[in-house]
C-alpha cells in the first residue's frame, strides 16, 4: 500500500456482547490488482460521528498511513426498503389472496435485484461498473411498472390460490351513512383501502413498491459528486464517455493531478491498436495494467484513483463473521489488543502463509530477557 501511495478507507460497526466494535479496512491498487485488506478492530465508546472520526484518525496514525493520500471513505448506510412503515406499509395476514399476490410480487422484483446484491459485494469491483449495473436493474424494474405485468401477476395469483383453495376476494358495497349526506367528506378514518381487485392491488401495492425500490436504488452512489462520477466512468472502457478529456480533467482537478492532454490522445490510439490486435481492455483494471507508468504517468494515476474508490463496506461486514468465531464465551476476558491481533491473523490468513515460522519463533524468543534461554546454541 505504501508503493500505491493512495488508498480508500472503509468502516463499519457492530455490537459484540459487552462492547461496541469498529472494523476498519483499506482498499488500494497494487501489483496490477485491486486489494481490500483488514486494518484494525477497535473498541469505541459511542457511535457518534466525532468518536468514529477520532478513532479512524488514530488508526491512520498507528498504521503509518498519514503520509499517503486517502481518496475516498465508505461507511455502512441505510438498507434498501428501510423505514418506520416498511415497504409501503403493507399489513396483511397469512392465507389471504392479497398476501399471495404480495409474495409473488416480491419474488419477481427481488429476483431482479439479487444479482446486483452479489455483484456489489465483489472486492475488485470499481464504481463505474457498479453504476452501470445499478442503472440496468433500475431500467428493468421500471419495465415492471406496466398494466401488462400487473395483469399477469394477478392471473398467476389467481391460479396459485385456486390450487391451494384460497378464496378470491369479492368486492363489497359500502353503504353511505344517511347522517353524513349533508356533509362533504375530505378524509376517511378507520380501515384503509381493501386490496380486493386487480386495479386496487396494482395501484396500492405493485406500483408503489416498484417506485420505492427504484427511488432507493437511485439514491445509491448519490453521495458521489456527479462530476466525479462521470470522471470515474470515463476511466471505464464500457462507458460511452471513455477517455473523455473534460470528465477526466474534473476528476484530476479534484485530486490535484496534473492531467496531460497529450497522454489521453496517445492512450486512445494505443488502446485502439490493442483492440485491433485482439486484446481489447475488458474493464478499468485492464486499462490500468495496459498503460505504462512512464509513458502515461498522469492518466494512470487518475485510473488508479478511480479503482481505489470503494463501492461498499462489505469487507468490514465480513470481518464481523470472524469476530463471532473468535470472541466466543470461552474468550470473554480477552483484551482488545489480543482480539485485534487474532482477528487480523484470521481475516488475512493468506498473508500468514508467506511468513517463516522460524523467524516468528526466533523473534518471540528474543523479545525480552527470560530466566531460561529459548534460543538454541549456535552449531559449530
Amino acid at each position: 500500500m505504501t508503493k500505491s501511495k493512495v488508498y480508500a478507507i472503509m468502516a463499519d460497526e457492530a455490537r459484540d456482547a459487552r462492547s461496541e466494535q469498529l472494523a476498519v479496512c483499506v482498499r488500494y491498487v497494487s501489483e496490477g490488482a485491486v486489494k481490500e485488506r483488514f486494518l484494525a478492530l477497535t473498541e469505541i465508546r459511542s457511535f457518534d460521528a466525532q468518536s468514529i472520526a477520532n478513532e479512524l484518525q488514530q488508526q491512520i496514525q498507528n498504521n503509518g498511513l498519514a503520509e499517503l493520500m486517502c481518496v475516498a471513505q465508505t461507511y455502512d448506510g441505510a438498507a434498501v426498503m428501510s423505514g418506520s412503515t416498511g415497504a409501503v406499509g403493507l399489513r396483511v395476514k397469512l392465507y389471504k389472496f392479497s398476501t399471495v399476490y404480495a409474495l409473488l410480487m416480491f419474488q419477481t422484483l427481488l429476483s431482479l435485484t439479487q444479482g446486483l446484491h452479489k455483484f456489489l459485494q465483489k472486492e475488485t469491483l470499481d464504481l463505474a461498473e457498479a453504476f452501470i449495473g445499478k442503472q440496468a436493474v433500475c431500467d428493468t424494474l421500471r419495465g415492471k411498472r406496466t398494466d401488462v405485468f400487473a395483469t399477469e401477476l394477478y392471473e398467476r395469483t389467481k391460479a396459485l390460490c385456486h390450487t391451494h383453495s384460497i378464496p378470491e376476494p369479492d368486492a363489497k358495497k359500502r353503504h353511505k351513512q344517511r347522517k353524513m349526506e349533508d356533509f362533504v367528506l375530505e378524509t376517511t378514518l378507520g380501515s384503509g383501502t381493501e386490496l380486493i381487485s386487480s386495479g386496487t392491488l396494482k395501484t396500492e401495492l405493485l406500483f408503489p413498491c416498484v417506485d420505492r425500490m427504484v427511488s432507493e436504488l437511485e439514491l445509491r452512489f448519490s453521495s458521489v459528486d456527479a462530476g466525479l462520477l462521470k470522471g470515474i466512468q470515463a476511466c471505464s472502457p464500457k462507458s460511452e464517455n471513455f477517455l473523455s478529456e473534460s470528465h477526466l480533467d474534473e476528476l484530476a482537478k479534484h485530486y490535484s493531478i496534473d492531467l496531460k492532454t497529450e497522454e489521453v490522445m496517445v492512450a486512445r490510439n494505443f488502446l485502439a491498436r490493442k483492440t485491433e490486435a485482439g486484446c481489447p481492455p475488458q474493464d478499468m483494471l485492464a486499462v490500468h495494467n495496459f498503460l505504462d507508468s512512464d509513458m502515461f504517468p498522469s492518466l494512470k494515476a487518475i485510473i488508479q484513483v478511480a479503482l481505489t474508490v470503494p463501492v461498499s463496506s462489505c469487507s468490514c461486514e465480513r470481518s464481523f463473521s470472524a469476530l463471532r468465531r473468535l470472541h466466543s464465551w470461552l474468550r470473554k476476558t480477552m483484551g482488545q489488543k489480543r482480539l485485534h491481533s487474532l482477528a487480523a491473523m484470521s481475516i488475512e490468513s493468506d498473508i500468514l502463509g508467506w511468513l517463516s515460522h522460524n523467524i516468528v519463533i526466533d523473534r518471540f524468543a528474543t523479545l525480552k530477557k527470560r530466566r531460561h534461554t529459548l534460543m538454541l546454541p549456535p552449531t559449530k
